[in-house]
C-alpha cells in the first residue's frame, strides 16, 4: 500500500459509542482497501462490510484479514462470493447500521433518493463529493456527522505537497519524518475545522469553508448564545 493510502482519517469513537466500532466501507480500492487494512489492526474498530462495483460482502464478527480479501479480489475481479461471508448489494451496505459508513469510491452514492434510509451515524467521505449538497440537511436533521471530502482525504495530496518540498530541497526525510509531518498538519486542520464548526453551530463541511463574513456571524451567533454540540472525530493515524 502506498504511503499515500495509508494515511487516511479515522474517526474515533464519541461518547455514546463503545469500541469497536462497527465499519461498512463502500470501495475497494486504493482509499478502501487501504483504510480497511488499517481498521482491521486496530482493536477499536470492527470492519463487517466493503463492496466494489459488483456487490459487496457482510461479515457480522468483522473482517480479520484485509489482504486475503486483496487477493481474493485480484484473482476473481470482485469482493463478492468471498468464503465465509455473505454476499450484499451496494444498497444494502449504504444502509447497515454501522457506527461509521465511509464512502471510498464513487460521487453521489448518498442522494436525497437514500439519505433517509441511512442509519449510521458518521459517515467519512474518502471519495470525492459521495454525498450530494442537497442531501447534507437531510443528514443533519438525522444526526448523522458527515466528515467532508476535503479533509478525510487530505492527506494523499498533503504527501505529494511533501514530496513536492523535498524534490525542491534536493533533500529527503524519513518515512517517520513524512509521518510526523502529515500528523501535525492533519490534525491541526482537523482541530480547526470542528473549532469552527462548534462556534458558528455548523456542519463539518462548512466548518471546513471559512470566509471573511466568519467573524461577524460568530459575533451574532455569541449574541444568541447558540448552544454548540461538541463532535469528538479528529484527525489521527496510527
Amino acid at each position: 500500500m502506498s504511503s499515500k493510502a495509508n494515511h487516511l482519517f479515522q474517526p474515533q469513537r464519541t461518547a455514546e459509542q463503545e469500541p469497536p466500532l462497527t465499519v461498512a466501507v463502500k470501495g475497494f480500492g486504493n482509499f478502501g482497501s487501504g483504510i480497511v487494512n488499517l481498521l482491521t489492526k486496530d482493536p477499536n474498530y470492527r470492519v463487517i462490510a466493503v463492496s466494489d462495483s459488483k456487490g459487496g460482502i457482510l461479515i457480522e464478527k468483522g473482517i480479520e484479514d484485509a489482504q486475503k480479501i486483496v487477493e481474493h479480489k485480484r484473482s476473481t475481479r470482485s469482493v463478492i462470493n468471498f468464503e465465509g461471508a455473505k454476499n450484499i448489494s451496494n444498497k444494502e451496505l449504504l444502509e447497515l447500521d454501522v457506527d461509521v459508513l465511509i464512502p471510498a469510491a464513487l460521487e453521489n452514492q448518498i442522494t436525497r433518493e437514500n439519505a433517509e434510509e441511512i442509519k449510521t451515524k458518521v459517515i467519512l467521505e474518502l471519495a470525492n463529493g459521495p454525498t450530494t449538497p442537497d442531501t447534507d440537511g437531510i443528514l443533519k436533521k438525522k444526526g448523522v456527522e458527515v466528515v467532508p471530502d476535503i479533509l478525510a482525504n487530505a492527506g494523499g495530496v498533503t504527501v505529494s505537497y511533501f514530496e513536492w518540498v523535498q524534490n525542491n530541497q534536493g533533500y529527503y526525510w524519513k518515512d517517520k519524518e513524512v509521518e510526523e509531518k502529515l500528523r501535525e498538519k492533519m490534525t491541526g486542520a482537523t482541530k480547526e475545522v470542528w473549532n469552527t464548526k462548534l462556534e458558528l453551530s455548523v456542519d463539518a463541511r462548512v466548518g471546513d469553508h471559512p470566509n471573511p463574513f466568519s467573524t461577524i456571524f460568530l459575533k451574532k451567533k455569541k449574541k444568541r448564545k447558540t448552544s454548540l454540540n461538541l463532535f469528538n472525530v479528529w484527525c489521527t493515524h496510527e
